[in-house]
């Protein structure tokens, strides 16, 4: 990317709040009739209502979020199961296994 455009996006993130809240604003904008003002009126009330519930969002819901990320809680590691899993399944059109015999261990 340019270099001025390599920190979009680093402090403040809005696009996934755009993309969940911009559906609905329009929604209701079309239900209270704004529509009827022209496309250009229309896009632009939607684009600055979604912008500012995005920014409510982000400093309201998912900044605070993205601090419980790191409280120090970890799960505990996975180990495989020992010795007791089940025999595979051949998928369809594989071929059988072929039976191990004394000689082969």
């Amino acid at each position: 990317m340019p270099g001025p455009l390599t920190k979009v996006g680093t402090k403040v993130d809005l696009s996934y709040g755009i993309y969940i809240y911009a559906f609905p604003i329009q929604q209701c904008l079309t239900l209270w009739q704004v529509n009827r003002h022209g496309y250009t009126v229309y896009s632009l009330v939607s684009l600055v209502l979604a912008a500012a519930a995005a920014f409510l969002s982000w400093h309201l819901v998912e900044k605070p979020s993205l601090r419980l990320k790191d409280l120090g809680l970890r799960r505990p590691p996975r180990t495989a199961p020992q010795g007791n899993r089940p025999p595979a399944v051949p998928g369809p059109g594989a071929a059988e296994p072929v039976a191990e015999t004394a000689a082969a261990r």
